[in-house]
């Protein structure tokens, strides 16, 4: 079970949120002058002391700076997130990233990479076996997948262009769960939970782990959530709704083996 908490850029936080029973925090590098970042330093530190693992997304694409976080932050997991997709929602060829990912297995054996996979928000017009095949494409150089919400030009755009994430809208949960059932890697579940959906979220995907940023952050008067800010009460719903998800599926799952 992971229960994986971004975009957590301060170490007072990252203790925040472990003590809540958060398993995985989530930073980011906006740009690679933020390796050096003495606040993200200290809080992958923190989340380390804490007993929580470490997860860094690098908003960056050139492979010298990527491995430069990785050699300079001494994070647990490589988190990339590129979009993969075109304007049509078609998957572009893979094969470069894959290829990174392959050469940073190689040259970092001990970091975990996990790579986000791009799901339609529901009653889009995507081709969902392409999006299946872009997952398995990558399971051979990850050692999990994340599926975060692409939005179609139609309906809006990636709050960060390029990439996946942030989107506070949540993907299709049927293709979701087509792909945990295709690949042979855990697969964690993004783009837009919160403590109101977690639960059904997980019984009807039945990833390994779930994510929340947008809508665990805080909000501003207006009630618009607050990039890289998280209400604490949010966060411990969202834990204790997940949890209950977690062992009510895997009571479940028992009572069927032994059925069996």
């Amino acid at each position: 079970m992971i229960i994986q908490i971004y975009e957590i850029q301060h170490p007072h936080e990252a203790i925040q949120v472990t003590a809540l029973g958060v398993t995985h925090v989530g930073t980011v590098l906006q740009t690679p002058s933020d390796i050096g970042n003495s606040d993200i330093q200290e809080t992958i530190l923190a989340t380390k002391r804490s007993g929580g693992v470490s997860s860094v997304i690098p908003l960056f694409t050139n492979e010298a700076d990527i491995c430069r976080a990785v050699e300079s932050l001494t994070f647990d997991i490589l988190h990339l997130c590129d979009e993969l997709l075109d304007a049509s929602g078609n998957p572009i060829d893979p094969d470069p990233w894959v290829a990174l990912q392959r050469r940073i297995r190689d040259r970092y054996p001990g970091l975990r990479i996990a790579r986000s996979i791009p799901v339609p928000v529901e009653g889009s017009e995507q081709d969902h076996r392409k999006l299946i095949q872009l997952a398995g494409t990558f399971q051979d150089v990850s050692d999990c997948l994340l599926l975060d919400t692409w939005i179609p030009p139609s309906l809006g755009h990636q709050p960060v262009q390029g990439y996946v994430g942030i989107t506070g809208k949540p993907c299709d949960w049927k293709l979701s769960r087509a792909i945990v059932q295709s690949v042979d890697i855990p697969v964690m579940l993004a783009g837009g939970l919160g403590p109101d959906n977690v639960a059904e979220a997980i019984r009807q995907v039945q990833p390994a782990g779930v994510d929340s940023c947008t809508r665990t952050n805080a909000s501003d008067a207006s009630g618009k959530p607050i990039r890289f800010r998280k209400d604490l009460t949010k966060v411990e719903a969202f834990v204790q709704h997940a949890k209950r998800a977690f062992a009510q599926f895997s009571k479940g799952a028992e009572e069927h083996v032994r059925q069996q």
